[in-house]
């Protein structure tokens, strides 16, 4: 039998922890924020400082990195800057 779904870190193939991302998911919609931490199951999101979004990967249907003209188009407010800035 073949695997159902797949993992955070097959979702996360080719992006790195704290990119800016845009998240589409089946309950919420699209998320866009910063790459906190990931788990087996978990993926959070701090879409503005200090707010957090537990996200289970079998909710999410895709995953893509922010160019750098898209954040500068969502603006500095919606999305956290890297840490240590």
């Amino acid at each position: 039998m073949g695997r159902l779904g797949c993992t955070c870190n097959d979702l996360l193939l080719g992006i790195d922890l704290e990119a800016k991302v845009q998240i589409n998911t089946v309950c919420q919609g699209m998320l866009t924020g910063t790459i906190e931490n990931v788990t087996d199951a978990i993926i959070q999101l701090e879409q503005q400082p200090g707010r957090l979004t537990n996200i289970c990967c079998d909710k999410i249907c895709t995953i893509r990195n922010l160019t750098p003209t898209e954040v500068d188009f969502i603006g500095d407010t919606d999305l956290p800057p890297p840490h240590g800035v």
